[in-house]
């Protein structure tokens, strides 16, 4: 069928609930298609216009913000302080300038950020390689024909045969049903699966009551049936849904707790280093030299209290699992 019309968006519990009130042949009428389905060329032209039928995720994130945020964690930070402060007490005001501290310091952030990142590509890498191994295809009526395609290149309109094992691949209305149970668990929690019918539904209806409407992500247990999609891709009725859970999330315990850690060590530095700084002078005076020499030392301690390894041990063994 070439004629078709502009398929309206059913994403919203009233419509769909219309949709569920409406006879078949108006649901079809809705979308300007019969049960031989789109030509080729107006499934072309709906999939330029409403996009793929692929559900909502999260963008990845660039190479260069995984880099950094590989290096910019907390940890990182404190042994970089602790860089400036070496800077200041074994160059600028040693006798002897002495590198041995910053090039430790420098080869500790190295490992840690490097390894952090390389799990990390590897990680993502990984799971598109599953993804792409990944294809769910979906038979729909094509120029008259039964043709099976992959569910992301799915149209509202299309005509959908489905069968056991299958999953529905789009917000979809039943016209045509054989004993068909439908699976609701993945939506609802529902254990035991819903009999679904092609005949009108009363619009007074909680929306997972409806009988003659599957939703995106449901399967089917048994029996077999034509249904036309109703919506697809980011338009589906749990697309607001899907969007939620895309969104930024909250911090893990594991953030949690090495914020902790960090607030600790800090709390810890900010008491020392002045507490031993006053205490040092007190002991040994208030002249010029004795005041430098006690900032020194303080800050030393500062240093040294500091465990510059925790940040690779943890890095190394969330990476190694």
């Amino acid at each position: 069928m070439t004629v078709t019309k502009a398929a309206p968006s059913w994403n919203n519990e009233g419509n769909i609930k219309k949709f569920g009130a409406a006879s078949g042949q108006d649901v079809l009428s809705s979308f300007g298609t019969d049960k031989s389905g789109f030509s080729s060329e107006s499934a072309t032209s709906l999939l330029k216009k409403y996009g793929m039928n692929l559900a909502t995720r999260k963008e990845k994130a660039s190479i260069f913000n995984m880099l950094a945020s590989s290096f910019l964690n907390p940890f990182s930070m404190i042994l970089l302080v602790i860089m400036a402060v070496s800077v200041f007490t074994d160059i600028i005001m040693a006798h002897e300038n002495d590198y041995s501290k910053i090039i430790i310091l420098s080869v500790i952030i190295l490992i840690s950020g490097a390894t952090d990142f390389v799990q990390g590509l590897k990680s993502r890498r990984s799971m598109e390689a599953l993804l792409s191994m990944v294809s769910n295809t979906a038979h729909v009526m094509r120029d008259g024909k039964l043709t099976e395609i992959n569910v992301s290149e799915v149209v509202p309109g299309d005509i959908v045969k489905l069968a056991a094992g299958d999953i529905i691949p789009a917000d979809i209305r039943i016209i045509e049903n054989k004993d068909l149970y439908v699976s609701q668990s993945t939506l609802t929690g529902e254990a035991i699966p819903v009999e679904k019918f092609a005949g009108e539904e009363s619009g007074d209806k909680n929306i997972f009551e409806l009988r003659n409407i599957c939703f995106m992500g449901t399967n089917v247990v048994s029996g077999s049936a034509t249904a036309v999609v109703l919506s697809t891709g980011k338009n589906i009725y749990f697309g607001s849904m899907s969007r939620s859970m895309q969104s930024v999330k909250g911090p893990t315990a594991f953030d949690t707790g090495i914020k902790k850690v960090t607030k600790l060590l800090l709390t810890i530095t900010g008491i020392i280093v002045p507490l031993v700084f006053v205490i040092n002078l007190f002991m040994k005076g208030f002249s010029t030299a004795n005041i430098l020499n006690s900032l020194v030392y303080s800050i030393a301690i500062s240093v040294g209290i500091t465990p510059e390894l925790l940040v690779v041990i943890v890095t190394t063994n969330l990476a190694k699992g």
